[in-house]
């Protein structure tokens, strides 16, 4: 007689219990940690950039520059 057979019967049994919550709190676990990441702290900031160097233009480049992000 073979133990690894019903062993192995209980075994995946539970797997294919426990698994789908596994993957649903790792799911849940990534899903808070983007909130950590600075991915809103560099938009911001790439966009404060923008802001200042287009500031930074005289009146006729602002105007090529604001037609330029207009057009596309």
């Amino acid at each position: 007689m073979c133990w690894d057979e019903p062993h192995g019967l209980v075994l995946k049994d539970l797997a294919a219990i426990i698994g789908p919550f596994g993957y649903t709190f790792k799911v849940v676990h990534k899903e808070l940690l983007k909130g950590r990441q600075p991915t809103k702290f560099i938009r911001k900031a790439h966009i404060l950039e923008g802001q200042r160097d287009l500031h930074a233009l005289d009146d006729q480049e602002t105007k090529k520059v604001i037609e330029a992000v207009a057009h596309g």
